[in-house]
């Protein structure tokens, strides 16, 4: 019992105090001063917690599906691991932890920047579609069955799903189920209030004669 454990600790430590506080006489150490802080010190290092282990943490190396592509977006979603593509080499998706990877969109010339899980248990993907059969398409949405198409470039005054972004470089969704997306070379940014039914027209954020160099919006964060 932890009661015990610690009375016999204490009668040892008491021991060993007391014993190598005697008096300096040139005699022989007294052998039960030994044995106490012997066992004392047992006890000690049986208690100590475990050095951590410096063996590094191994790592499996798995097969790129972006090919010589970069890869711009990794997200796990619904048990599944889900990869972006830059340079028109779409999206993939594992079940099986990364061992093998199958097309998560028929598109053949997609771009993907971002991915993101909303409330609601969906998928949203955000980046720049040039493939002829779904030329234009920004962001989409997945229910675990098939592809909703949310945001396209466009003029916003003839469609209210569209917006003039050559491409979507972040997506993000607000607790209030509001959708922002912003473009990854461009300081601009719009907003859907009713799950991407409809979107503002683009905003700048900032005049871009006040900045220098590369001008794009690269993070969206909740403050509020």
């Amino acid at each position: 019992m932890p009661f015990r454990k610690f009375s016999a600790l204490a009668s040892l430590l008491v021991l060993a105090i007391t014993t190598s506080a005697q008096p300096e006489t040139g005699e022989t150490e007294d052998p039960q001063s030994g044995l106490a802080i012997s066992l004392l010190m047992a006890l000690w290092d049986a208690k100590k917690e475990p050095e951590a282990s410096a063996e590094p943490i191994p790592f499996s190396e798995l097969t790129n599906p972006c090919g010589a592509s970069p890869v711009e977006a990794l997200h796990l979603h619904d048990e599944a691991l889900w990869v972006g593509c830059n340079l028109g080499a779409g999206l993939w998706t594992s079940s099986d932890a990364g061992n093998t990877f199958s097309r998560g969109h028929p598109s053949m010339d997609l771009f993907v920047f971002d991915l993101a899980s909303t409330q609601g248990g969906e998928l949203l993907m955000c980046g720049a579609d040039f493939d002829l059969s779904f030329d234009g398409v920004l962001v989409r949405r997945f229910n675990g069955i098939a592809w909703e198409e949310l945001l396209k470039r466009g003029n916003n005054a003839e469609s209210a799903d569209q917006v003039n972004f050559s491409n979507c470089g972040q997506i993000a969704e607000h607790p209030n189920g509001g959708l922002f997306a912003s473009s990854l070379t461009a300081p601009d940014i719009t907003y859907s209030s009713n799950e991407g039914e409809s979107w503002v027209p683009e905003t700048r954020l900032f005049e871009e004669a006040n900045l220098s160099g590369t001008r794009a919006v690269f993070q969206l964060i909740r403050v509020a």
